[in-house]
């Protein structure tokens, strides 16, 4: 499919980074949470609404995740970080079950 970048602006709650249907999976390739304020500040990444990582950004930091992150198809990946910390998750996102994707983009057509 393609490369795709999704800004989150911390404000406290779960928000949706990449939501993949039955036919897509995904690959987080980079995800870079930037703390913009004077204190430590902390994010969780979450898979189908279940926390599969949490991390503490240091003040006025960058902080990278340091291996990539597979989703698999009909999975969402969200972000929930506190106000002043905002992520970038990068993407690839790709077809996984070719028959599927393919009755799909002839329903559309």
């Amino acid at each position: 499919m393609g490369f795709l970048v999704n800004k989150i602006t911390g404000n406290g709650t779960a928000q949706t980074a990449i939501t993949n249907d039955a036919t897509l999976e995904a690959v987080v390739n980079s995800l870079v949470a930037f703390n913009t304020t004077g204190g430590a500040l902390s994010f969780s990444l979450l898979v189908n609404d279940s926390i599969i990582f949490t991390e503490s950004v240091a003040a006025n930091s960058t902080f990278r995740i340091p291996d990539k992150i597979n989703l698999g198809a009909a999975s969402t990946l969200k972000v929930s970080s506190a106000t002043g910390l905002n992520v970038t998750v990068s993407y690839l996102q790709q077809a996984v079950d070719v028959a599927g994707a393919l009755s799909t983009v002839q329903l559309l057509a």
